[in-house]
């Protein structure tokens, strides 16, 4: 269903670049010593090491271990971005201040940590995007975070039993000798044992992208002293994995080759997301707009004095809307002035009250001459209308089923 659903409109999609987009942990490696590190696996040497690019670091140490201890005082809004999210998130929203301390650990810095729990061991937080070397004695397991839900672009992990069972989403954490565990696309968690399995592979989940530009992380091998990057579409345990390249060449190595493994950010990644909408949700331009309560009249919508939306003449406006149903009419058009008699307190036109100037959009200018508009479905079933304003005025967009409308006022 969701590939049939991608194939709908690309247009449709919010769309980033890995040079960006991946301020975010894809990784998560857990240690033993309580440790955890989130970012992603930069080199892995088979029972030596692992080393983590990490964004974000929960370390442990033997205080007895800490040398060159100091403390100093922040005020929250000379912090990054990073330490500032962190404070809103995990600490009081009156937090004016924290406490960091920097220090030393087996020949490592470790400057400006928060210190998460004192005692024989320290437990601290780290935000410092740098490299970490854990020995692989100390690595428990490896997790990775799922892809969201209104994400239409990445892979799916294939796993292949001795047995001949084929699960199909995306592995989600792997305890070294143990087991590897996969969410399937149905919503199962299914723990594999590394003596039962026969090969894992990875496939795109839109049939509109290459591969290439749907992983997040490239696959760096070392391969007789020789680095060679890729994406590794396939493994056969024990005997051959298969790199792809960005070419679309495909090449075998015997595993038994490889010495070491690593990762680095693909900058060709391409994220396509949806906006994840409630009925009746509108978006213009990526901002929820203000709406007009519409008062009705036998010749259009009549528009009270209001504050506009302002846009600049020539400008493109976007239009985000989930109405419940995708065949919903939606319509803009320029209002016009006219003279008419003024209402009763029926509702009804009475000459004897004389004449009032009212701003209103035409149902016939709705119906039949609308502005100009390229309208497409998003995967998540929201409708996207994209307009161009080329005169200046004031423009009335009705939306099926709502009981407000959106004005807006182009100006030069």
């Amino acid at each position: 269903m969701k590939t049939l659903l991608l194939k709908i409109a690309l247009l449709a999609f919010v769309i980033s670049f890995a040079s960006n987009a991946l301020a975010q942990n894809v990784e998560q490696l857990v240690c033993k010593d309580r440790s955890v590190y989130e970012g992603f696996i930069v080199e892995q040497k088979a029972s030596k090491s692992m080393t983590v690019f990490a964004e974000k670091a929960t370390v442990v140490i033997k205080k007895s271990l800490i040398t060159s201890p100091v403390t100093t005082s922040h005020r929250i809004e000379n912090l990054s971005e990073d330490w500032q999210h962190w404070v809103r998130e995990n600490l009081s929203p009156e937090t004016s201040e924290i406490t960091l301390k920097s220090f030393s650990s087996n020949g490592i810095t470790y400057n400006n940590v928060y210190v998460i729990e004192d005692g024989s061991y320290v437990t601290f937080l780290d935000l410092t995007k740098r490299n970490y070397t854990i020995p692989w004695g100390n690595v428990q397991s490896t997790t990775k975070t799922l892809r969201s839900e209104n994400e239409f672009s990445g892979v799916n992990d294939v796993v292949v039993t001795k047995g001949g069972e084929r699960f199909v989403g995306q592995i989600t954490e792997q305890c070294l000798g143990q087991y590897l565990k996969i969410r399937t696309e149905d919503d199962r968690i299914v723990s594999i044992s590394p003596t039962d399995l026969l090969s894992t592979s990875v496939e795109p989940i839109n049939d509109n992208l290459p591969l290439f530009k749907q992983v997040r992380l490239l696959d760096i091998i070392e391969v007789d002293g020789q680095k060679i990057e890729g994406v590794i579409v396939s493994r056969e345990f024990g005997k051959i994995l298969c790199l792809q390249f960005k070419d679309g060449r495909v090449r075998e190595y015997p595993i038994g080759k490889v010495t070491t493994y690593g990762k680095r950010l693909n900058p060709d990644f391409v994220s396509l997301k949806d906006r994840i909408m409630t009925v009746g949700e509108i978006y213009l331009d990526g901002e929820k707009p203000q709406m007009t309560d519409r008062l009705v009249r036998d010749v259009g919508f009549v528009i009270p004095d209001t504050t506009y939306i302002t846009k600049k003449k020539g400008s493109k406006v976007m239009l985000e809307v989930n109405t419940g149903c995708p065949h919903h009419f939606i319509s803009v058009a320029k209002t016009v002035s006219i003279n008419v008699f003024k209402l009763n307190e029926e509702g009804k036109q009475d000459r004897s009250l004389g004449r009032e100037t009212i701003v209103v959009a035409k149902y016939d200018d709705l119906l039949l001459a609308p502005l100009e508009s390229k309208r497409y479905l998003s995967p998540l079933g929201n409708v996207n209308v994209e307009y161009t304003f080329a005169e200046e005025g004031v423009y009335v967009i009705y939306i099926e089923g709502m009981d407000k409308v959106l004005v807006i006022k182009v100006e030069k």
